[in-house]
């Protein structure tokens, strides 16, 4: 579900409270279209990724243009990118927010090859304009971290957090067939 609510930066927060004020507007507002259904008894995830070059802190690139000055900045140089994530559970209405690091360093890239990846259109849709899970793979010299907090969405930190906050998350359909196997046995 994609939440009405702006991935914008105040110029008042810090990094970490403008990523926490992200994720907390874009859960709130998933909570309240999904409550508004009447369901019951669910957990929302949110999040949203940055990259980070020293103080500069790239989000999705506007343009072609905006595209190639992220990368020729990325180029050879280590860089930190940070995915705050969110869950809040509709029963208590509390939440829980973390925000993961991981390093990562770009090989020396070159213009044609920065220009060949902008125009493949990867780039569009992405913090500092690359996709590790894609053809910016080619970029990658080295992960420092949890590679999947650098595809977005750091899955190892959301499964500890929901096992710390006893969250229960399994589908229906697993509960059928977890039930299903404890009456034969």
């Amino acid at each position: 579900m994609t939440p009405n609510s702006s991935e914008s930066f105040s110029e008042n927060l810090t990094l970490e409270e403008n990523l926490t004020r992200v994720v907390m507007d874009k859960a709130w507002a998933a909570f309240s279209k999904l409550s508004s259904r009447n369901n019951d008894g669910f957990i929302v995830l949110s999040a949203d990724t940055v990259v980070c070059l020293g103080k500069l802190v790239l989000g999705k690139p506007r343009n072609a243009r905006d595209a190639k000055a992220m990368l020729g900045r990325l180029r050879n140089k280590t860089h930190c990118v940070k995915t705050a994530i969110c869950l809040l559970n509709s029963s208590t209405e509390e939440s829980v927010i973390h925000i993961e690091s991981t390093l990562v360093k770009f090989h020396r890239l070159t213009d044609a090859e920065i220009q060949k990846y902008i125009d493949s259109g990867e780039p569009f849709d992405k913090a500092g304009s690359y996709g590790i899970q894609g053809l910016g793979a080619s970029f990658i010299k080295s992960v420092d971290g949890d590679f999947l907090n650098v595809v977005g969405l750091p899955l190892r930190q959301v499964q500890r957090l929901l096992e710390k906050k006893g969250w229960n998350v399994r589908t229906s359909r697993s509960n059928r067939r977890h039930s299903r196997s404890h009456r034969s046995s």
